[in-house]
């Protein structure tokens, strides 16, 4: 076969990509402006919603709770995740960005959410 007709397709191939990735002069921002990589926020729960109101915005609850979802698919343990977050807390409340007592709540209500609630 041809090596130069074989170097054409894949070019070809690539600049077609590129143009289905970018909307044919649409910037990527805007291309994506309406996807929402978040799940959707009826999600939260009520629980969540308490606990978390004056620690996190709801698109950090959203973050979170994906984050601890992907978490869990890998096999992450729900004890490993509690760890986690218990020492991102101490960090958060050392910043003053929370207080401990409330960052540890909120992030246990989410863990709670996805992995089951455990007995305290």
């Amino acid at each position: 076969m041809n090596h130069f007709v074989d170097r054409k397709f894949i070019v070809w191939a690539g600049l077609c990509t590129s143009a289905v990735l970018t909307g044919c002069g649409t910037s990527l921002d805007e291309l994506l402006s309406g996807v929402r990589l978040l799940p959707d926020p009826e999600i939260i729960s009520l629980d969540v919603h308490e606990q978390c109101d004056a620690v996190m915005t709801e698109d950090e609850i959203l973050s979170s709770i994906l984050a601890a979802r992907i978490d869990q698919s890998n096999g992450v343990t729900k004890s490993e995740e509690e760890a986690t977050a218990l020492q991102n807390c101490a960090i958060d409340a050392l910043l003053g960005r929370t207080t401990l007592t409330e960052c540890n709540a909120c992030k246990l209500a989410i863990l709670d959410q996805v992995f089951g609630e455990s007995v305290r």
